[in-house]
């Protein structure tokens, strides 16, 4: 009987923690899942619109100064060489060796591109964004995968529609998945010692891991850009430090030009 009742408080204790850690492994999904979605798609958002043609500019500059610099050294070899200075040749060699810089020039403005329509959309009032938070909060805990390591396919397949409409903003999406999952949410096996214990391990790595994960995205871009976004003085000083860089490049592509202008008479 002794025995019964030593397993039915560890049964209990157990259960209360199961619960606790569950609670705030929600707590910290919803917190990664603002920062990731939310906060640092506003961040490089509002950097963007501000500083995004700037940026851009200095892209072009330094692929056009890059460009002129290797034509100038292709051309000088030719000379070097005494070879005849195939110009069409040279074109094809730097567009083969700036492929990067076209890559890296056409992903800056699909991003100005998101960010622009992003800046167009209508933001939530402090109302509806708790009600869209308490919303994900609720399916979060019904349905991620680590709170309910037993859930269907179909549930796992829900679970995405709703990460996929948080970062959407989509909170009619959310109302319809909370719906679909509140006539189940509250039946739950009974469980066994064995398995809470196991679930609890489980539940201690999975906040490891997002605790973890949440660490690197306040270190990484682009939420480092919130002491520009933040700060309105280091935003007006870094538009002119890319200014400045821009004026340099076009310094150099102009004395480039002419260097190139020199070699090919």
């Amino acid at each position: 009987m002794q025995k019964d009742i030593i397993i039915s408080e560890e049964y209990k204790n157990l259960k209360a923690e199961v619960a606790k850690l569950k609670a705030e492994l929600a707590a910290l999904v919803l917190e990664h899942d603002e920062l990731k979605y939310v906060v640092c798609k506003n961040i490089e958002t509002k950097y963007l619109l501000e500083l995004g043609t700037f940026i851009f500019k200095v892209y072009e500059a330094e692929c056009e100064y890059l460009r002129l610099k290797r034509k100038s050294e292709l051309i000088q070899a030719n000379i070097n060489r005494e070879e005849a200075i195939d110009l069409k040749r040279i074109e094809n060699i730097l567009d083969e060796e700036l492929i990067e810089y076209k890559k890296k020039m056409d992903a800056h403005i699909a991003k100005m591109n998101k960010a622009l329509e992003r800046g167009e959309k209508e933001f939530m009032t402090d109302d509806e964004e708790k009600e869209f938070k308490a919303l994900y909060y609720k399916i979060v805990k019904a349905l991620h995968p680590d709170l309910n390591p037993k859930l269907s396919a179909n549930k796992k397949i829900l679970f995405e529609r709703a990460v996929s409409a948080y970062k959407n903003g989509d909170i009619k999406a959310l109302k319809i998945i909370e719906q679909l999952i509140e006539k189940n949410e509250n039946l739950k096996e009974e469980d066994s010692i064995n398995i809470l214990k196991n679930t609890k391990e489980n539940l201690l790595k999975a906040l490891r891991d997002v605790k973890s994960s949440i660490k690197n995205i306040k270190e990484s871009y682009p939420y480092n850009l919130r002491e520009f976004t933040d700060n309105p003085t280091n935003m007006e000083k870094r538009k002119n430090q890319l200014i400045d860089t821009l004026l340099q490049y076009k310094t150099m592509t102009k004395k480039l030009n002419k260097r190139i202008e020199e070699l090919l008479r």
